[in-house]
């Protein structure tokens, strides 16, 4: 039986990014044995890549490491693979973690319109993809949840919650502005503001008790 990812309701499909990007064609020869390294180790270096983006942003993250690796050997071995490595997977998850912060918090503040801007603001565009029934779910909920939480914590609730990250990816995400403390207050209080019985009629997900 397949597992699936934590909300998702698709089976984890990982890609097999270094088999497919190959090396004997198109990298020279003395970058193969550094190639064949990476291979050979791909569950351990992907073990880091989750620790460093999480679970649900493991295989984009670990792609665009290997690529970027890549296309590094492709001018030759570096003095340290294994060092030179988590280097390159823990900058590609700062960097995807940061735009993923900022998507959402646009998301948050745009609304629908956020993925017009993607079309004329290239600076914009998506790190995470959706097809148009989610982004019309996670619109609708944004919109729910607005008037129910501050900015900060409907940032904290999507980025904990929804995508799956934790307190310390989200604050050094969001450029050390806050803390992984303020972010774990945030989502408890957006947590308790939910779990009200007021509000959760207002959402439409339970009935006041009479």
């Amino acid at each position: 039986m397949k597992k699936t990812v934590r909300g998702s309701r698709f089976p984890r499909q990982r890609q097999r990014v270094l088999g497919v990007l190959g090396s004997e064609d198109t990298l020279p020869p003395s970058s193969h044995e550094q190639w064949a390294y990476l291979m050979v180790n791909e569950k351990s270096f992907r073990r880091y890549t989750r620790a460093k983006a999480g679970v649900e942003h493991e295989d984009e993250v670990f792609s665009r490491g290997m690529h970027s690796l890549h296309t590094r050997l492709k001018s030759g071995p570096v003095d340290n693979i294994e060092s030179y490595a988590r280097t390159v997977l823990r900058n590609e998850a700062k960097s995807f973690l940061k735009a993923l912060a900022v998507q959402r918090e646009k998301e948050i503040l745009v609304g629908e319109d956020t993925f017009l801007l993607g079309d004329a603001a290239p600076f914009v565009e998506p790190v995470v993809h959706t097809d148009a029934t989610q982004r019309a779910e996670m619109q609708r909920l944004f919109e729910l949840l607005s008037p129910e939480l501050t900015e900060q914590e409907l940032t904290a609730f999507a980025l904990v919650g929804l995508d799956g990250l934790k307190p310390w990816q989200v604050a050094e995400a969001l450029d050390g502005n806050i803390t992984a403390g303020t972010v774990r207050q945030a989502v408890f209080r957006a947590r308790r503001k939910l779990a009200h019985p007021s509000v959760l009629a207002r959402l439409g997900i339970s009935p006041l008790p009479e």
